[in-house]
């Protein structure tokens, strides 16, 4: 909220949420999640719309390399947007990140 181009491009950022409410427990858990926000830590501005969408994001578009930390590059998910994802992290993910060709990309 206190930086309104970084939520924007959040915002902007797909969450395939119509097939991720799909999955057993996942509309339970992200109430859960937005109730946890809104009575245990004071956020009364977060919705469940909010945590959906976040949730979403994260699973769509978060990158880990198989840890249990997610990171999420705004930029990256952009430039990699497919389905069929075209590019790969050369390392792990940190301040930067070097991406390599998974296949021929036409332009």
């Amino acid at each position: 909220r206190d930086h309104p181009k970084d939520y924007q491009a959040i915002e902007d950022l797909m969450d395939h949420w119509e097939e991720r409410r799909k999955e057993k427990g996942v509309v339970e858990m992200v109430r859960f999640m937005g109730a946890f926000c809104r009575n245990k830590l004071g956020m009364d501005w977060v919705t469940d719309t909010d945590v959906w969408h976040a949730f979403g994001v994260l699973k769509t578009n978060g990158v880990g390399h198989g840890s249990k930390k997610c990171f999420l590059y705004p930029n990256l998910s952009l430039i990699s947007h497919s389905c069929t994802a075209n590019l790969d992290m050369v390392d792990r993910p940190a301040r930067t990140v070097q991406l390599v060709a998974k296949r021929m990309i036409k332009m």
